[in-house]
């Protein structure tokens, strides 16, 4: 009877299975996940990791004991003192928890340190040492792999460093709201001068006299948007501001009195071949003096009313 049945067992077709051979294929599942079947754990990644964080460890261990005796070292000195400073002392760290932390830390080092000379100590995979000690490193969050590096995030193309296109003067808006440019460099004198983009024929316009200088136009169209009045007159006022700012922004001396010439933009021309910033005026000529022991406060308020130019200039 007994070798019926053996005999029965053994020539069943291989794909059928009795209870007992269920079990036995459970049983026998457990040790092949820890030899490298597909949902296993690295051992020689394991120890890799374990040894990156344990390095961690060490300078985690050693800066939180820093932190934790030089609070403890702080709250000592300030307790021994005859009248302790209370908000010295209100504003120190707990230093408990510091300690605590510190000593938390320095006990993950030596489970750490434990696990990295057990896992050294392995003779190969498999066993209940090495479910032991990969249960510790699940315990103490060391994976078989280092964390995945976030992703980079692609930088944005640099735009265009320039937002507004340059422009060749300084701009001031003075008495009656009237506009005053002032030219930048001798280049930029020629561009606000002759060139119409940057000034109407009816403009005024205004030079220190004898002296290189910033060349300075009055925009009428301000003018005539502020107050009203017409491209035939300019405000004494105006006039005195643009002349004062003629006067700064050139190498005249800023003592004593500066001659400025007043004229309208269209009497201004570029004799060819002429050196940058040298222009000639046609007709007549208005000469408006700027006396600066009296202007000095103009030329304060002056300061203040400067539009600011754009970032990038």
């Amino acid at each position: 009877m007994l070798l019926v049945s053996l005999g029965s067992l053994l020539l069943r077709p291989p794909h059928v299975h009795t209870p007992a051979a269920a079990s036995l294929v459970r049983r026998r599942a457990g040790p092949l996940l820890a030899c490298g079947v597909p949902g296993a754990r690295s051992l020689s990644g394991t120890r890799k990791e374990a040894d990156r964080l344990l390095s961690r460890a060490f300078k985690k261990t050693a800066k939180a004991n820093e932190r934790a005796t030089a609070c403890e070292r702080k709250e000592e000195a300030l307790l021994a003192a005859a009248e302790p400073d209370l908000k010295e002392l209100e504003a120190l760290p707990n230093c408990a928890e510091l300690r605590a932390a510190a000593v938390e830390q320095a006990a993950r080092l030596e489970r750490l340190r434990a696990l990295v000379d057990g896992l050294a100590a392995l003779k190969g995979a498999g066993g209940a040492r090495e479910a032991e000690l990969m249960a510790e490193a699940d315990a103490l969050g060391v994976a078989d792999a280092p964390p995945a590096r976030p992703e980079k995030v692609p930088r944005k193309p640099k735009g265009p460093r320039r937002q507004a296109p340059r422009v060749p003067y300084r701009t001031f808006v003075v008495s009656e709201g009237a506009e005053v440019r002032v030219g930048r460099s001798s280049k930029d004198n020629d561009r606000l001068s002759i060139d119409p983009a940057f000034r109407d024929s009816d403009d005024w316009w205004l030079h220190a006299g004898g002296v290189p200088g910033s060349h300075v136009v009055v925009r009428t169209r301000s003018l005539e948007q502020a107050s009203g009045g017409g491209a035939d007159t300019l405000p004494a006022e105006v006039a005195m501001d643009a002349a004062v700012l003629a006067a700064y922004y050139s190498k005249a001396s800023e003592g004593g009195v500066v001659p400025v010439s007043l004229v309208r933009a269209r009497q201004v021309k570029k004799p060819q071949g002429a050196k940058p910033g040298l222009v000639q005026l046609s007709g007549d000529v208005t000469t408006i003096k700027v006396d600066w022991r009296r202007e000095r406060p103009r030329l304060a308020r002056l300061e203040k009313d400067e539009v600011p130019l754009p970032v990038d200039e």
